[in-house]
């Protein structure tokens, strides 16, 4: 059973309470899957894939990077998704109300207190993924793709279990469009999806901005 959604910036940013502004016309038809005993509920693999907040939001205020709705629901259609953040918890709230229709989706929510200090640089919270395993033993390093923009904070985390993507700055940058269509983001993890072990994966296709 499935239906199929019609995504554009604007409804996004309508959830995200911010006026779309650029690529109002952009839409893609994302067809999402349904359990057949249960159509309330969408089904998704057995995989865990952390994403930043980075990717969408950029202080002082809000912003969307391109390609952004789109390429969230087909995350959703493909991965069990979960936000891990080195944000306070405070701060992480401020910017996660404006997508609360979101968060049942979620397999959860990480903050600051799930991450630990690094040793070097005291500014600096990584993110180890013992605890998400431990806590959750139905993830491991065979379904597990933590996606941060800094390697500082995977320190403790085994090879070829994260991906770091340079941060989103604006659209002067190369790789502004890399959550787009054919985006560097968007087709590594459409390939991942299909991979049998996300290590062995990573490991034979290192990811490239």
């Amino acid at each position: 059973m499935g239906v199929e959604f019609t995504i554009t910036p604007a409804i996004i940013a309508q959830h995200l309470g911010v006026e779309a502004t650029g690529e109002e016309q952009e839409f893609e038809r994302v067809p999402l899957k349904f359990d057949d005993d249960s159509p309330t509920h969408l089904h998704i693999h057995e995989r865990l894939l952390h994403l930043m907040t980075t990717w969408f939001f950029r202080p002082p205020g809000v912003e969307l990077r391109p390609g952004a709705s789109e390429f969230l629901y087909s995350c959703f259609t493909a991965y069990e998704v979960a936000i891990w953040s080195s944000r306070t918890r405070e701060n992480l709230e401020w910017a996660l109300w404006r997508i609360n229709d979101l968060k049942p989706r979620l397999a959860f929510i990480w903050d600051q207190s799930h991450c630990e200090q690094h040793p070097s640089y005291p500014n600096i919270f990584t993110k180890n993924l013992r605890h998400v395993w431990d806590n959750m033993p139905q993830y491991n390093e065979g379904n597990t793709l933590l996606v941060d923009d800094s390697e500082a904070k995977m320190i403790n985390n085994p090879e070829n279990t994260y991906i770091c993507p340079k941060s989103y700055k604006g659209e002067d940058e190369t790789t502004h469009n890399a959550l787009e269509i054919g985006g560097s983001i968007r087709v590594y993890l459409q390939n991942l999806a299909a991979a049998d072990n996300v290590q062995e994966y990573v490991k034979h296709h290192p990811y490239l901005d």
